[in-house]
């Protein structure tokens, strides 16, 4: 029998308290300062503007999500979590979990009884759950805006790298910035950089704003495992939505809200983190923040991040200041000086920036462009 169906049958017929528990017990909880022990530097690589930028603000610029150099960005875990959420569903078909709530469904299965029709059946159902939190979570609907659409930050976790790039940097990132441009790296401390978030998040008003690394979808990778707390609530959603007889057993509306907030949390997580394989040396961490972008009893507009534009190419691209609002200095630990014709030159223009404070270090990558 399918264990998270039984469960949250049995927390709605026992009561709203086991219910609770139950939500609980599925949601989102953000890594926090074992970053600092997987991933005690973080990388961004920059063009001399971007490091000027950077340095002369003190803050750090966060892109919206469709806004990335990754087409799939966000939508790429779509069909793998309707795959995987479709059998959960299917099996409390077969195993007789729910049958109240939908009689012509009911009266389809006495016809067709093998597992491929449940889980023809059942993959509708799933595909619906999920596009309904990509709509709510990414694009908004009834005239509101989307619910904390995602703005980033990207960096390379170069920790299981070798020494040699640690210290030199990764020949296909200072490739991206391509022609006779003058690259660079600036390696941050990673506590100081997930301190600074903690403050923004006292400063402004965010739905989330979190430090985690991307989860690349590679062969083998255990997506039931991975996605454990997310597909529970899910299938908790299914069943509060589609299924009758939970629905009519839940009737607090204060617990069906607690479920839907941790849905959309678990989800925008989840969907912000999976990223194609073809990513992985990168090794990213991300700093995924969604600002709060409608004015409420709670939320004043001095307290709601402003969102800027910047043309890159020929695109309007929105993006948020970060830690724009704190006195302290970003952490950074070193700027490496990427391969260009001129590397003296640019490494005499990083000094003239961040004076002897600062490391800089200048790449033995002998790339040109």
């Amino acid at each position: 029998m399918n264990d998270e169906a039984v469960a949250f049958r049995a927390a709605v017929t026992d009561g709203v308290s086991r219910l609770q528990g139950f939500i609980e017990g599925a949601s989102h909880k953000p890594p926090k300062h074992v970053l600092q022990y997987s991933a005690p530097e973080l990388t961004h690589y920059t063009t001399l503007p971007g490091l000027q930028g950077m340095l002369h603000s003190g803050t750090i610029w966060a892109s919206r999500y469709d806004c990335l150099n990754d087409s799939a960005e966000v939508v790429h875990l779509r069909d793998t979590l309707v795959a995987h959420l479709a059998p959960k569903i299917a099996e409390g078909y077969a195993e007789g979990m729910w049958g109240s709530g939908n009689k012509s469904f009911d009266n389809w299965l006495k016809v067709h009884l093998d597992w491929n029709k449940f889980l023809e059946a059942a993959t509708p159902y799933a595909a619906t759950l999920v596009d309904v939190q990509y709509i709510t979570c990414f694009k908004g609907h009834d005239g509101k805006p989307p619910y904390g659409a995602p703005f980033i930050a990207s960096f390379c976790n170069h920790s299981f790298d070798n020494e040699y790039i640690k210290r030199h940097g990764l020949l296909s990132q200072w490739r991206a910035y391509g022609g006779d441009a003058e690259r660079f790296a600036i390696v941050f401390d990673t506590v100081g950089i997930y301190e600074l978030l903690e403050l923004e998040m006292t400063q402004f008003r965010y739905t989330h704003a979190y430090l985690a690394p991307v989860i690349y979808n590679t062969t083998g990778l255990n997506i039931d495992a991975k996605f454990a707390g997310l597909l529970r609530l899910l299938l908790a959603m299914y069943m509060v939505t589609f299924d009758d007889a939970s629905a009519a057993l839940l009737h607090q509306d204060s617990v069906r809200d607690a479920l839907g907030q941790k849905v959309l949390i678990s989800f925008v997580d989840a969907a912000t983190r999976f990223k194609h394989q073809a990513f992985f040396e990168e090794r990213e961490i991300r700093i995924i923040v969604g600002p709060v972008q409608e004015q409420s009893l709670t939320t004043s507009k001095a307290d709601m991040k402003t969102i800027k534009e910047r043309k890159r190419l020929e695109q309007q691209v929105p993006y948020i200041e970060l830690f724009e609002r704190t006195a302290r200095k970003l952490p950074i630990k070193r700027v490496i000086v990427g391969p260009c014709r001129d590397q003296t030159g640019a490494r005499d223009k990083v000094r003239a920036l961040v004076g002897n404070d600062i490391e800089v270090v200048v790449s033995e990558i002998p790339f040109l462009g």
